[in-house]
């Protein structure tokens, strides 16, 4: 006996599988929005005028790939994809698809606690372009296991190098140099990059062969205020086209974004003009977007200087909170945020960077949880969680007639309670007593 299917029933069995048809599509290749990292680079091409040699370097991050565990290594297969397109008339100027493997010892595999982006597969390609043209890239990655994408887009304009003047290649950050040989730094993080072995790689044109010239470096923050120049001097070698390689020290740099500014000049006199005054008058320069996270300073939680000071006042007590007060510029400002750590991890009786990285740990959380009428650590909830960290147990009660919702936060290791109140129901969570005393930072709560 046949049972019958009605419309509605078949209409809801239709859809049914139309939505696993769907997931099982999108399983087969699935188009992820986490990043990687490239660098575009722009270089003269020998004996052309018209054309420039573009090279792109992409870096693929270990959490994105499949690795298979086979016998005494672990593997992971993938392609990369570079596709260029003329931006206007749409057409394929080049196209190319290379197939990578990962290769780790067993040995190697097991010493990762956790494959993230801070370690990548490197590779390099080359192309002829059209100087002074903008081209429409695209790089996409895909695992060959678990058939994931990757994928990246972006206008980009090459350098153009067909005026006989002394001028400046794109550059290219490195972490190491031995001989000529170069391990680049592919994307705009700079945290693992050391002064005594990384720096900066370009090319100089139409260098003058009987005067020597200047290479000017200059690092500048978001606001366009410079905070370290570099100037090296260069004897002609007899060669109009010269590989230069530039270390610079980022080690003065908080957390936060920057722009490395690099000219070439014969004028002596450029060396001491101001930054802004060079950028507007001088040709031949290069800039590279320079960004610091965890590893130098504190991890990126804000790049804003004044907001990382006030994020400290919070827990800042005496002389500390004096020396991020009346710190003005903002190499005052980095030197006193330094300072502050460095005497904080001493005065909490250990060596590591632990007590910093509590904190701001502590501000990300605030910042995701507590943020409905602003940045959440400005919060009563968020001052609190600062400086104790996450209470024992919390008791939320919804509004009811006659009582507004609010929140109890007990903290029996500390013997200590707090409540808020959302007066208004708009889950502004006010704190209905004093906040803890000035200077209290429990970061030992948060364990190691």
């Amino acid at each position: 006996m046949y049972s019958k299917i009605t419309p509605r029933v078949f209409f809801i069995i239709f859809a049914l599988a139309a939505i696993v048809c769907a997931r099982s599509a999108r399983a087969q290749e699935e188009i992820r929005e986490q990043r990687f990292r490239y660098e575009l680079i722009s270089l003269k091409s020998p004996n052309s005028i018209d054309s420039v040699r573009t090279d792109i370097y992409v870096a693929v991050p270990y959490s994105f790939l499949f690795f298979q565990n086979a016998v005494d290594r672990y593997i992971a297969d993938y392609t990369v994809t570079i596709e260029i397109k003329d931006p206007l008339s749409e057409s394929v100027v080049y196209s190319k698809t290379q197939e990578n493997s990962v290769s780790l010892p067993t040995t190697v595999w097991e010493k990762l606690k956790e494959l993230d982006q801070t370690r990548a597969d490197a590779s390099q390609y080359s192309v002829r372009l059209l100087g002074g043209h903008n081209y429409h890239i695209q790089i996409r990655i895909n695992d060959l296991t678990k058939k994931n994408a990757l994928l990246s887009d972006t206008i980009w304009r090459t350098r153009s190098f067909s005026v006989p003047v002394l001028s400046i290649s794109d550059l290219l950050l490195y972490r190491t140099k031995i001989g000529n040989r170069l391990t680049p730094n592919i994307g705009d993080d700079i945290s693992a990059v050391s002064a005594q072995e990384g720096g900066a790689f370009f090319e100089v044109y139409n260098a003058p062969q009987s005067v020597p010239f200047w290479v000017i470096h200059s690092i500048a923050d978001d606001a366009g205020a410079e905070i370290s120049r570099l100037t090296k001097i260069v004897v002609p070698d007899g060669r109009t086209t010269m590989r230069l390689f530039s270390r610079f020290s980022n080690e003065d740099l908080w957390t936060g974004t920057y722009l490395l500014h690099s000219f070439v000049t014969s004028n002596i006199s450029d060396t001491g003009i101001e930054l802004k005054k060079l950028l507007s008058t001088s040709q031949n320069h290069s800039d590279h977007r320079l960004q610091v996270g965890i590893g130098h300073g504190v991890p990126l939680v804000s790049a804003d200087l004044d907001e990382s000071i006030q994020q400290l006042y919070v827990i800042a007590v005496g002389g500390a909170y004096d020396s991020l007060v009346f710190a003005q510029t903002s190499n005052e400002k980095r030197a006193a945020l330094r300072e502050f750590w460095d005497k904080m991890n001493v005065y909490r009786g250990t060596t590591t960077t632990r007590p910093m990285e509590v904190f701001y740990q502590r501000v990300r959380y605030a910042n995701e949880h507590f943020d409905h009428l602003g940045p959440g650590w400005r919060s009563d909830r968020g001052k609190v969680y600062l400086m104790l960290g996450a209470p024992t147990s919390i008791d939320r009660n919804a509004y009811s007639a006659g009582q507004r919702p609010y929140e109890t936060w007990t903290y029996y290791d500390l013997n200590q309670r707090y409540y808020f109140v959302d007066q208004f129901l708009i889950n502004d969570y006010r704190l209905t007593g004093p906040l803890p005393a000035p200077g209290t930072f429990h970061w030992e709560r948060d364990g190691q």
